[in-house]
């Protein structure tokens, strides 16, 4: 029994089946039957921290399917029992690059592609594919609109997979929206990758994606773009991430401007408008557009430490709490 035993797929990312030997690997895709290993005990396993299946005797789960003599593994998501569309079995096998069979609708994939999934459709039996499992699969998820954040992609690989989509006739505009899980989930590395997520979804032309993710642009340094950024980008999307740069800090110049109002009375020597300025000039000059509204509030009040009237001291708050309430709502996304 131990050529029944899996054997680990280090390059896949998430969980998988392995087959054993001598099962015809289409004979379930038309009639969706799961046969019987007389009483093997199946190996139904996902990735452990050490790398290796974690394995079970669950008889009810048995993916076994192979080609010829060599072993194959099957996806977790897309094998013949997964009832992707109820009552209506898959009807064609792809096989990635290091040996992972999906079971996928033919219809699915003609549906939304404008060229046979990449001329793959016009073959017969199971179907070479270039790319490996885990950029399949996140193809196929999109495709089917399911889940795929539990594989725990790298940001990498999520990218791989949508730069690849145009190959397969499948346009990333269409099947990358904020309805779908596919946008959440790129929007998620937005934190951690937030140029490149700004890249790649300017590259596509994924412009509510784009516009989400250069909310975390604003400390990105522009003199750091290369030029192989800016090609990527595209001009369109180059310029505004620019301009939001440019216009937040015009905005923040222009809010600064209102001063306080002057005591005017007599005996009065405070001089609000003249801290009002010093501070203004020393915020301007060191001007960002991430700069947040506590920090703008507590640049200014460095400076209204001289004012020692209390009417003049409160005209000062008043007009500064109202500068922060109007940066705040200045756009923060192209």
């Amino acid at each position: 029994m131990d050529d029944l035993h899996p054997r680990p797929l280090s390059s896949l990312e998430g969980s998988f089946f392995e087959a054993v030997p001598g099962i015809d690997p289409m004979a379930d895709v038309s009639s969706n039957v799961i046969p019987d290993i007389m009483s093997s005990r199946i190996m139904v396993g996902s990735v452990g921290e050490d790398g290796q299946p974690v394995t079970t005797g669950d008889f009810a789960n048995k993916q076994v399917l192979a080609e010829s003599s060599d072993i194959s593994s099957v996806s977790t998501a897309f094998h013949p029992g997964a009832h992707l569309i109820p009552s209506v079995p898959p009807d064609i096998v792809l096989k990635t690059s290091d040996a992972v069979l999906f079971y996928v609708h033919r219809s699915v994939l003609a549906h939304v592609s404008n060229n046979a999934f990449g001329t793959l459709l016009s073959m017969a039996g199971i179907i070479p594919v270039e790319d490996d499992s885990n950029i399949l699969n996140i193809i196929l998820h999109a495709l089917y609109d399911i889940p795929s954040a539990s594989y725990n992609p790298s940001f990498e690989t999520l990218v791989c997979a949508v730069d690849r989509l145009p190959l397969y006739g499948l346009a990333p505009h269409v099947l990358i929206t904020p309805d779908n899980h596919l946008f959440h989930l790129l929007y998620s590395h937005a934190p951690h990758h937030p140029i490149e997520a700004y890249m790649l979804a300017a590259h596509h032309h994924l412009d509510e994606l784009a516009v989400l993710v250069s909310g975390h642009l604003l400390s990105f340094k522009l003199d750091s773009l290369t030029d192989e950024m800016a090609v990527r980008m595209g001009a369109r999307y180059l310029k505004r991430l620019f301009l939001l740069h440019l216009n937040r800090m015009q905005r923040l110049k222009e809010i600064l401007i209102v001063q306080p109002p002057a005591h005017g009375a007599a005996g009065c020597k405070a001089d609000p408008q003249r801290a009002w300025a010093l501070a203004a000039a020393s915020v301007v000059n060191d001007v960002r557009p991430d700069m947040s509204p506590p920090l703008l509030v507590a640049s200014m009040r460095r400076y209204a430490g001289e004012i020692t009237c209390g009417l003049c001291r409160a005209n000062f708050e008043q007009t500064l709490s109202t500068a922060a309430a109007h940066w705040a709502h200045v756009t923060a996304t192209i």
